[in-house]
């Protein structure tokens, strides 16, 4: 195996083990085996209360334990959030989102850029991995609902809508936090930028001018 091979194997399975930390894989397992632990080593006890069989105890402590592989795989393909439990599915087309722009001149555009591509805003939105975020971000640590960015009080502010690894702002892991001019933020550690500048009403309005020029043009 060359080296190359290597390092595709070793990119998969940093890809694989930051998936299950995502989906909360281990946390879930592990809550679910210390609760097992518990209920295995009272059901002697409850068990004698009741006059159970003997042997009840002994196949109660198999079957719990054995539920081990589902509580994985339930785990797995869902995720509990703040709407309930919803299925944790990929999108299956992965979709390059284009700038967005709504129809607010009174507020200051801010441009967020991600791996080379910058989106424009001038109304709130949300980042995260689900396809109807207005910036979907395809990348297995990011939540299906990372982080939502609105206008309050005069400044833009970016807020942690409960995700797996949280947001960093300028080097600091908060749960909120109001953006600078020029911000970066990172949506796990060693992940990269997203980097937020904010512009003005003016720009904005310049933005969607050029925008619909050049729509026109390709018409």
């Amino acid at each position: 195996m060359d080296n190359s091979q290597n390092n595709g194997f070793v990119s998969r399975l940093q890809i694989f083990v930051g998936e299950l930390k995502r989906r909360k894989v281990f946390q879930v397992t592990s809550i679910y085996l210390v609760a097992a632990w518990g209920l295995s080593a009272g059901a002697a006890d409850i068990f004698d209360i009741f006059e159970f069989p003997s042997w009840a105890s002994r196949y109660f402590v198999i079957v719990v334990f054995s539920l081990t592989p589902l509580v994985v795989v339930i785990a797995w393909v869902f995720e509990l959030n703040k709407s309930g439990l919803q299925r944790d599915v990929r999108p299956n087309n992965p979709v390059d989102q284009t700038t967005i722009l709504a129809n607010r001149k009174d507020l200051p555009a801010i441009s967020a850029t991600w791996r080379g591509k910058k989106h424009n805003f001038v109304s709130e939105f949300i980042v995260g991995r689900d396809d109807g975020c207005a910036m979907q971000i395809i990348d297995p640590l990011v939540s299906r609902q990372h982080a939502k960015l609105q206008y309050v009080a005069g400044r833009w502010k970016i807020e942690d809508l409960g995700s797996a690894n949280g947001i960093v702002v300028n080097g600091t892991k908060v749960q909120s936090a109001w953006l600078e001019h020029d911000s970066s933020v990172r949506f796990y550690p060693q992940g990269p930028e997203l980097l937020l500048t904010i512009g003005s009403p003016s720009t904005a309005e310049t933005k969607l001018a050029q925008e619909q020029a050049t729509l026109g043009t390709q018409t």
